[in-house]
């Protein structure tokens, strides 16, 4: 309506000056209301807050003034179709030369203003020195940084001036009495030279540098202070409101055919700094240099410390053995704490880093160097963890069957990655729950012996065992029972025989390695710094992947990877490579360990013994390394790392003992004259019922995949086998008639071949045998 009246009269360029000289007063009046909201909730709050409400203050008030020029914008296009749509002979346009360039010169002071404006909010923030510019004074013209509030004038208050007179003024001062050192009433503790106005009104007035100070950081609300360090956390409001901006204007020039590429419209926009390019400065010449010396400086003291891939541990934790004394760190005070030194302070120091990859603008100035940076540090930590995995792996049999030094890989490592259990684990790292919707069958239900005489003794479990922490109902019991369901007698699938027979014949057969000693394994105390050196590696890298990913929008799932982030990309997947080789590690040492002390069982003097059923030496020494071994992987690694070392634990020492069977089957046991008693074969018969039993306990941790089908199903095997031992030569051949497939013939030939206490050696009859079944 103003525009349509002023245009009958011929009177549009006194709507410039109008606008002009109330725009500084219209902006400060947005500033006051802001500030008052948010003094208000403060003070309603009444608890100490955290930068949020600061970047939402800020937040609040970009909505407002982009509020504003929206109005100026529309405005500027109201009037400069009223220019087009009117004659222009007789018409002054004293505010412009063309009718298409009307109120340009508003929109340049608006923006100057609240560019001016936002820079001095931000040098509140970020400035820790409130008396003068600091670090910050960064400078592009003349009153670069003047406020719409004239500082040189005010004067410091005079301390101890009470702004009540006497009884009767009731605080109540004209207009001129000044009210000096307001302190410690509603104004919490603010001091100001405003005149004529209460505390709480006073506070409202404040420049939005000194609110920024006297407010939003003050003690009463945070614990924080102005920081350099806060420069990242407003980036992406006023970032977005540039864009804004800069749309808005272009977008304005498009509808009123305005010429953006004149000088007098480039000039105009680029007299001032814009608020982002001086965050942006900010950000360059101060907070990146500390941030990346923060992260260099951290990562390379923490791997040179002596202690950098070991477990750490407190009084009041867990305590490694060998005498060490406890590190004087603050555990629990960081989200990371069950990581090895190294890591915890990498993933410290490197998370501002990250963070500021998804507040800078991707392929910028600043976001190379930034990830350049990054991969430094990565790099650096993968040079001194290789190192560290080759002084655990150097020498070791494990190593050697999964292939050497990284990126070799046996086809034994390969196989192991196709396990159930091994998929499982990593699931845990990814943060993927793999146990929901699987099924199986009730572990509960009875063993079917098919026809076997009642003379063969099934292994069944004691009603006063321990149960399974993962019964019928449990996802990582249904999972493991599933993968095992319709296995053969032996519990052994085809992809578990190739795991544990085709790649591990050099060490199931004892003679090549002398009866263990030829291994080379750990104990416990370096298991205990490998499984958490491998816990450390796979959570480093999956924090790290996670946090290199960007949101394609709020509500979107989806997620993807910067493209000039890819060399990082493969340091990280490096880092994962060398967490999954050293968790294979650890659970193929135990193996080895097993092999190394259960295949002495043969060696034992319990098997020729004549008058007392003791329990081989060798295998109590093995229940008790597993049951430490078990213990410290616990501690240093946790649950889920300690499930995976001994997943398909069961399966294996069922099948150590099968081999045992079979070597003293073949009379390769024999010390001089001796031969198998019936003892040994009981002393046998304990030593499955006690590998049984005590595996089921050490297992029985929360998270554990022990398997109570596939344990029960693989012991009942071995018990079977060495009950073929004491079967008179009749009652072998009344067996194998009635199954003949329950073992291999290879089995059964060795059996009809092998000397017992109750039978002599005739492998003829297994050839009769076999060719009648065959008829």
């Amino acid at each position: 309506v103003l525009v349509e009246a002023l245009s009958r009269l011929g009177r549009l360029d006194d709507l410039e000056r109008f606008v002009s000289e109330r725009l500084v007063g219209e902006l400060r009046r947005i500033n006051v209301a802001e500030q008052a909201r948010t003094y208000n909730r403060f003070q309603r709050l009444g608890r100490p807050r955290n930068l949020w409400e600061t970047r939402r203050h800020l937040n609040s008030l970009l909505q407002s003034y982009a509020e504003v020029l929206v109005r100026l914008a529309h405005l500027a296009q109201i009037v400069r179709h009223k220019h087009r749509a009117i004659p222009t002979e007789g018409i002054n346009f004293s505010f412009d030369a063309f009718p298409r360039n009307a109120l340009h010169s508003i929109l340049v002071s608006a923006n100057k203003i609240i560019q001016t404006e936002i820079k001095n909010f931000l040098m509140g923030c970020l400035n820790p020195d409130t008396n003068a510019r600091g670090i910050l004074h960064v400078t592009n013209g003349t009153n670069s940084h003047a406020s719409m509030h004239s500082r040189a004038n005010q004067q410091p208050p005079e301390p101890g001036t009470a702004y009540e007179q006497n009884l009767f003024s009731l605080g109540i001062l004209g207009v001129d009495s000044p009210r000096h050192n307001v302190r410690d009433g509603a104004g919490g503790g603010i001091t100001t030279t405003t005149t004529g106005l209460s505390s709480r009104e006073a506070v409202y007035e404040l420049p939005p540098e000194k609110f920024a100070v006297r407010v939003l950081f003050h003690s009463k609300y945070t614990a924080l202070e102005p920081s350099v360090r806060h420069a990242l956390y407003f980036r992406r409001g006023i970032a977005n409101f540039a864009s804004f901006t800069s749309a808005l204007i272009q977008d304005l020039a498009t509808v009123s055919h305005q010429d953006a590429s004149s000088p007098s419209f480039s000039v105009g926009f680029g007299s001032v700094e814009k608020s982002i390019d001086f965050l942006d400065n900010i950000v360059e010449r101060h907070l990146l240099p500390i941030l990346q010396g923060d992260a260099i400086d951290g990562t390379v003291n923490a791997l040179e410390s002596r202690l950098a891939f070991a477990p750490i541990y407190t009084p009041t934790g867990f305590t490694r053995p060998g005498g060490h004394t406890g590190m004087n760190v603050d555990v629990h005070s960081s989200p990371f704490h069950d990581l090895c030194l190294s890591c915890r302070i990498l993933l410290e120091k490197t998370e501002p880093l990250f963070s500021a990859l998804h507040r800078l603008p991707m392929g910028g100035d600043l976001y190379s160097p930034l990830v350049a940076v990054l991969e430094h540090v990565v790099l650096t930590f993968i040079s001194r963890a290789k190192i560290r995995v080759r002084e655990i792996c150097a020498g070791k049999t494990a190593d050697e069957l999964l292939g050497g030094e990284i990126p070799n890989d046996s086809e034994f490592s390969l196989a192991m990655e196709q396990r159930k259990t091994y998929n499982l684990f990593l699931g845990f790292f990814d943060g993927v729950d793999q146990t929901e919707g699987a099924t199986g069958a009730d572990h509960s239900q009875s063993l079917q012996m098919h026809g076997i005489e009642s003379k063969l003794v099934p292994l069944a479990p004691s009603t006063a065992d321990t149960k399974t922490k993962y019964g019928a109902d449990s996802g990582v019991g249904r999972i493991l029972r599933h993968h095992s369901h319709g296995m053969s007698t032996s519990s052994l699938s085809q992809e578990e025989k190739k795991d544990d027979t085709s790649y591990l014949k050099a060490i199931f057969n004892f003679s090549n390695h002398n009866f263990g000693e030829g291994l080379a394994c750990c104990d416990v105390d370096e298991l205990m710094d490998a499984s958490c050196f491998a816990n450390s590696l796979l959570q480093l890298s999956s924090t790290l992947e996670n946090r290199l990913k960007i949101d394609e929008g709020w509500a979107s799932t989806a997620e993807k990877f910067s493209g000039a982030t890819r060399q990082l990309r493969s340091a990280i997947g490096t880092i994962r490579t060398y967490g999954k080789r050293m968790a294979k590690f650890v659970k193929t040492d135990l193996m080895v360990n097993a092999v190394q002390t259960l295949c002495q069982i043969t060696l034992s003097q319990t098997l020729i013994s004549i008058d007392t059923v003791r329990t081989p030496s060798c295998v109590t020494h093995l229940s008790e390394f597993l049951s430490n071994a078990c213990a410290s992987i616990c501690e240093s690694a946790g649950t889920r790392t300690c499930a995976y070392v001994f997943s398909d634990m069961e399966g294996f020492l069922a099948k150590i003992m099968m081999e045992n069977i079979r070597l003293v089957a073949s009379g390769n046991f024999r010390r001089g004259l001796r031969h198998l008693t019936m003892i040994g074969i009981n002393a046998l018969k304990r030593s499955i019922s006690f590998l049984y039993r005590d595996l089921k306990a050490i297992t029985s941790f929360d998270g554990s995949f022990w398997n109570e089908d596939a344990a029960i199903n693989s012991f009942q095997v071995v018990s079977n086998f060495v009950t073929l031992l004491e079967l008179p030569m009749k009652e072998l051949e009344e067996h194998y008639k009635e199954s003949p497939n329950e073992f291999s013939d290879a089995d059964y030939k060795l059996m009809f071949a092998s000397e017992c206490p109750m039978r002599k050696g005739d492998v003829t009859l297994f050839h009769k045998l076999k060719d009648r079944l065959e008829m």
